[in-house]
């Protein structure tokens, strides 16, 4: 009869409803694992008449079921970001790994030990924690180690500098002992140097002091213009002295002519 299959379908519909919000409370508590049964659950719904939506979302449904949805991305979400954050930390932690032993550490080395640097300090605050502590103990060692070479190096180099800055054969003897002495200190400073700043410093000064030794050529023509002006001087006394032999005027006589 009319009056029984209406009474059916009312029955169909609830039902169906009824199993959608069963597998919405089914979800429990939303995890990454949820993905399954919340695409099952959408799909049931999504299946319903547009009559069987209305009793769903008058039981809450829609509502859980968007709740469970929006639980399930903040979790996805968090858990890309964890996984990005960690594939970061493990990048950082394989530069450090190329850097090597700290034995084998040279001046070669710099490259990348700064890249490591570079791509540890690139990290965000979260993602350095991620980096284990070991690893960037080893980092920092091995800067150490690197600096400590660099320090070396610039002295060699700045010995070096000082020693071949000027050519001794231009030099004679005396002058070429002040020299040695200029640089025989400085060596001393340079080796009692702490960064290359201080290094510079006494490059700097080294030279500014073996600038003041003066030269060969510079002496044999301070003593040609010493001997010049002498002669000059002695010549200049020599006329003055025949001058007043001459006497004055009101003792000129033919015989002064002979003077």
């Amino acid at each position: 009869s009319a009056t029984s299959l209406s009474a059916k379908i009312t029955v169909t519909v609830t039902d169906k409803a009824k199993d959608v919000k069963d597998k919405v409370d089914a979800l429990g508590e939303i995890t990454l694992d949820s993905k399954a049964d919340i695409d099952a659950a959408k799909a049931a719904y999504d299946a319903l008449s547009d009559k069987q939506k209305v009793r769903a979302d008058n039981m809450g449904v829609k509502t859980s079921l968007d709740a469970a949805q929006d639980k399930y991305d903040e979790l996805k979400e968090q858990a890309d970001k964890d996984a990005a954050d960690l594939a970061a930390a493990d990048a950082v932690s394989a530069k450090i790994d190329a850097i090597g032993a700290i034995e084998d550490i040279t001046l070669d080395s710099k490259t990348a030990i700064d890249d490591a640097r570079a791509a540890y300090e690139g990290l965000t605050e979260n993602q350095k924690t991620l980096v284990d502590k070991d690893k960037l103990k080893a980092l920092e060692n091995a800067e150490k180690k690197l600096a400590e070479l660099e320090l070396t190096k610039a002295k060699e180099d700045a010995k070096a500098d000082i020693s071949s800055y000027k050519n001794m054969d231009d030099y004679r003897d005396q002058q070429k002992q002040e020299l040695a002495d200029i640089i025989a200190d400085a060596g001393e400073a340079i080796d009692k140097a702490d960064d290359k700043e201080a290094i510079e410093e006494i490059i700097t000064s080294a030279k500014d002091e073996m600038d003041k030794v003066k030269t060969d050529a510079q002496l044999t023509e301070e003593e040609e213009q010493a001997a010049k002006a002498e002669a000059d001087k002695k010549a200049a006394e020599e006329v003055d002295a025949l001058i007043d032999a001459v006497g004055s005027l009101d003792d000129i006589t033919l015989d002064s002519i002979e003077a």
